[in-house]
């Protein structure tokens, strides 16, 4: 893509989106710096473009700090393509005499103080400017502090009646991103203690924002992520003599009640705390925090932090036997059972799998998964009947992957009656469709004519499926269907989906007959304008 040919890879709306911004001026600063070009965007808010330019104007990276995430190029990139082309021009260099000292080359040039009083007057006109110098420039001491006050702020600049749009999520976060930078660079300096209070500072601030914010994009999910992640690379990475006090610093911010409702998250925290318990003082804490919550609403994440502890320190004997006893816990049945099958002890699987599915008969989520791995160890052990009768409940069920692993399990001549069994449990209760499926799949026109005559908005989907023996059911139901949604359609996207059903009915019963029925609507609803435009495009 390049600037003289960019239009072939944008979407038409976005381009006459930007070609409006260009127009209008919107585009307020276009300056070349070092390799990239960066321009200031006006609109509904202000952002920045960057633009990497190749040889004959192709375009390398570009990005734009808006929060449009629909498509690869938003409208403000969209415009500063445009800016760009009409500055340059194809196979001229911009002029000498139009380049501007970029920003580095103006400041190099200045004194000590003028630099000094250019930076506080700008820091008091920008507040956040002021915090974030602070956090990189102040004392340790007063570094944690600044950071909240970073993260803070960013957030009140877009918070409007104690909520912050989707548009103004990714903006909500910059603090937070500026204080995590700062974390992640103290890591690679050693600092290690001092980024991960920073990390811990990002959560609590984070954990309180998702809580009023629009982050269906997961920025804010996002920076949460990115905390904990470097809380996990700073305990890899942290020496014996800072265990403890790293250990008590994330181990009593995992228990802090920001955390009530975000287990998962908590979790994570705790099960990174794991390289540190090699410290006994260390283990000693997590193992009586786990027994104090083994019996309570997160005991099984408990239980599995406790196993993992045991298996990391004491080996997999010892694990093995603590899983053992507490078979109860979904997670250790489900590894008992890959445990046991893998070593072929085909038996003592089947029993965990059975015993399984009566202690969580009132989850038929989980039923569904001890019975699957019931299937596949009669596979393993190739118990053709007990697959026959698992397979046929879960076609029941509506899972039409199994009836086709049913169908595979009988010769052809004993198919026919197992199928009509199979149809008449089913019904026409369809669920999950897996009974329209098979009609489809095992070529049943007759039944499938039925069905569609019961469930008449289904023939659209089904109708190729029944020609040519039912040409003329076929253009009957679809007729009937278009006239039923011409009636009660009043915009013009019902007008489209109603000449879409007119081109499916040109498929199944031809052109003429589609025209008549045109033709009709049009002599029926002479005063819906769209309508007879839509119509007409047939």
């Amino acid at each position: 893509m390049n600037l003289q040919n960019f239009e072939q890879y944008i979407e038409e709306k976005i381009l006459a989106r930007g070609l409006d911004y260009y127009r209008s001026g919107c585009i307020v600063a276009l300056e070349q710096d070092g390799g990239e070009w960066v321009a200031d965007v006006e609109g509904s808010d202000d952002y920045t473009v960057t633009v990497t330019l190749g040889d004959g104007g192709e375009i390398g990276d570009s990005e734009c700090d808006c929060p449009y995430d629909w498509g690869a190029h938003c409208k403000h990139q969209a415009a500063v393509f445009y800016a760009l082309r009409s500055r340059l021009k194809p196979g001229k260099a911009e002029p000498a005499s139009a380049k501007k000292k970029g920003l580095k080359e103006l400041l190099g040039a200045l004194d000590r103080e003028t630099l000094l009083s250019i930076v506080l007057e700008f820091s008091d006109r920008d507040k956040r400017m002021k915090e974030e110098l602070l956090l990189r420039y102040a004392e340790k001491e007063d570094m944690l502090q600044n950071a909240r006050n970073v993260i803070k702020s960013a957030i009140a600049g877009v918070t409007r009646r104690g909520y912050i749009e989707y548009r103004d999520t990714r903006r909500a976060v910059a603090g937070a991103d500026t204080v995590l930078q700062t974390a992640e660079d103290m890591m690679d300096s050693g600092e290690t203690l001092t980024a991960v209070s920073l990390f811990i500072i990002v959560l609590e601030e984070m954990l309180e924002l998702i809580g009023h914010c629009d982050d269906s994009s997961g920025i804010v999910g996002g920076m949460i992520y990115r905390a904990i992640e470097g809380i996990e690379l700073a305990i890899d990475a942290a020496g014996s003599k800072d265990a403890e006090t790293l250990f008590d610093s994330v181990f009593r911010h995992a228990l802090n009640a920001r955390y009530n409702g975000w287990t998962e998250k908590r979790m994570e925290l705790l099960f990174a705390l794991m390289p540190l318990c090699a410290v006994r003082a260390c283990r000693d804490k997590l193992e009586r925090y786990i027994a104090e919550q083994e019996d309570g609403s997160e005991s099984d994440a408990m239980q599995r932090l406790q196993f993992d502890l045991i298996e990391h320190f004491d080996g997999e004997t010892e694990a093995e036997a603590y899983m053992q006893q507490r078979l109860g816990n979904r997670d250790f049945r489900h590894r008992a059972i890959q445990n046991a099958t893998i070593a072929k002890e085909y038996e003592k699987a089947l029993h965990l799998c059975l015993e399984g599915e009566v202690q969580d008969s009132a989850h038929p989520g989980l039923v569904q998964t001890w019975r699957e791995l019931r299937y596949g160890i009669y596979e393993k052990t190739e118990d053709r009947q007990a697959q026959r009768v698992l397979a046929k409940a879960f076609a029941l069920d509506g899972d039409y992957a199994y009836f086709q692993k049913l169908k595979a399990l009988y010769p052809k001549t004993e198919w026919e009656p197992v199928l009509q069994s199979l149809l008449e449990k089913l019904g026409e209760r369809d669920r999950y469709g897996v009974y329209v499926k098979i009609l489809v799949s095992e070529g049943l026109k007759p039944q499938l004519m039925d069905y569609c005559k019961k469930n008449p908005h289904c023939v659209v989907s089904y109708y190729a499926h029944l020609l040519p023996e039912y040409k003329e059911e076929v253009g009957t139901l679809i007729m009937a269907q278009i006239r039923k949604s011409a009636m009660h359609a009043n915009t013009r996207s019902h007008y489209r989906d109603i000449c879409g059903l007119l081109r499916h009915y040109q498929t199944a019963c031809g052109r003429e007959t589609v025209l008549a029925l045109r033709d009709e609507l049009m002599g029926m609803y002479p005063k819906r304008p769209a309508f007879l435009d839509e119509l007409g495009k047939l």
